[in-house]
């Protein structure tokens, strides 16, 4: 079974970009002032992005999320990113030069994860109604079926192959493919399009289900937990 890593409180530490930084936000704690922040910080084409989602809980993780991904940027690189246009990947990854950032969201929760190296990140929320034997053979290898089925946990193997492999497609800035089954994400260390991605995946609470992957060879991961005062010491800065 998974295990959730230690969260520190985020204390506007002095990060150092050859490290991997995973930030979480549990996104009621820190509504109000993202709505008090949003609209003078977001840029032009984050906010028109932001109204055209459906329901009102999908803007506020979209807008939370981009929103601390600039405040974090902001601070590593000691600069201001307010409503500065950020580019993108030709897969729409938003990209920032010098660093590499990634999120995702579900539920109430928003995951960052941050550094120097291709990153990607995912986050996925158990839905017990949600009959997974339907998708295995178009999404998973034969060994990675196998894995799921003699598992005691198999709602959990399946959400963590599953994570594992939208990290991975994030990493390396191919997005979804049509072919899943075409990669194995078993093992911690993956070959993909020339580069090795190393692959983690754990909880962040008692049931939602995360992974990572990183290219390059294995590093230390920080994990920090994002709380109002980090918002207050921002605009203090």
């Amino acid at each position: 079974m998974l295990t959730e890593p230690s969260w520190k409180t985020f204390e506007h530490e002095v990060l150092n970009l050859e490290e991997i930084y995973i930030f979480k936000l549990f996104v009621p704690e820190v509504t109000l002032i993202v709505n008090n922040l949003f609209e003078e910080i977001l840029s032009k084409s984050e906010l028109v992005k932001a109204e055209k989602f459906r329901f009102p809980k999908d803007k506020e993780l979209f807008i939370t999320g981009r929103l601390v991904s600039r405040l974090l940027i902001e601070h590593m690189l000691n600069l201001s990113l307010k409503c500065r246009e950020f580019d993108f990947t030709k897969r729409g990854k938003p990209m920032y030069p010098g660093l590499e950032f990634n999120l995702s969201h579900s539920g109430k929760y928003v995951l960052i994860i941050i550094s120097n190296r291709s990153v990607g990140i995912d986050i996925e929320i158990p839905e017990t109604n949600f009959d997974f034997s339907t998708v295995l053979e178009h999404t998973f290898s034969l060994e990675e079926i196998n894995y799921i089925k003699k598992s005691d946990y198999r709602r959990e193997c399946f959400l963590t192959l599953w994570t594992r492999k939208e990290a991975l497609l994030k990493a390396t800035g191919e997005g979804l493919i049509d072919d899943l089954t075409s990669i194995s994400v078993l093992d911690h260390t993956i070959k993909r399009m020339g580069s090795n991605y190393i692959i983690n995946s754990f909880k962040i609470n008692d049931t939602d289900i995360a992974s990572v992957a990183i290219k390059g060879a294995p590093v230390k991961l920080n994990t920090f937990n994002i709380l109002p005062p980090f918002f207050h010491a921002c605009i203090n800065e």
